[in-house]
């Protein structure tokens, strides 16, 4: 809920309409029964709304400042940890947001803005270490897709 509150405040700018943001989402029946069980959605859920959070609020961070580079970089990282909470699908998730983002906005411009040379090797390097410490014995991100694709643990 506090980070509800705080994207509709950023995308908002009132305080009043964050609190009925957050306030809306507490009284959500299936929001406060799916919470108490224990599904990977609510985690995948998190991490891409961080995300999404920090892309939109990179966007309106001046080209090339060292802000719009650090909500890139944390949306990579959401984006990390989002793939770790449920597999490929949250980038499939991602990439369908973005796609649409494109499409709708008519503009490569947010591409540009991505910082591919630090956000990708950031990416990749935070799934790398946590990979690493959830299942030493399959080194590399196919340890991750691989235990999300297969039947069983033994492969």
């Amino acid at each position: 809920m506090p980070l509800t509150f705080l994207f509709a405040r950023r995308i908002y700018g009132s305080a009043d309409i964050a609190a009925a943001a957050a306030a809306a989402l507490a009284v959500n029946p299936y929001f406060a029964v799916v919470g108490q069980l224990n599904l990977l959605d609510s985690g995948l859920c998190f991490f891409l709304t961080g995300a999404v959070f920090a892309f939109l609020t990179a966007r309106d961070a001046p080209p090339g400042s060292p802000a719009e580079r650090r909500w890139m970089m944390l949306a990579a990282l959401s984006m990390a940890l989002a793939v770790l909470s449920k597999g490929p699908v949250a980038l499939v998730l991602a990439g369908a947001t973005a796609l649409i983002h494109l499409l709708v906005t008519r503009s490569v411009r947010p591409l540009r803005r991505w910082h591919l040379g630090v956000t990708i090797p950031l990416f990749s390097r935070r799934l790398r270490a946590m990979v690493r410490r959830s299942e030493p014995e399959k080194p590399g991100v196919s340890g991750v897709f691989s235990s999300f694709t297969s039947t069983s643990r033994d492969t």
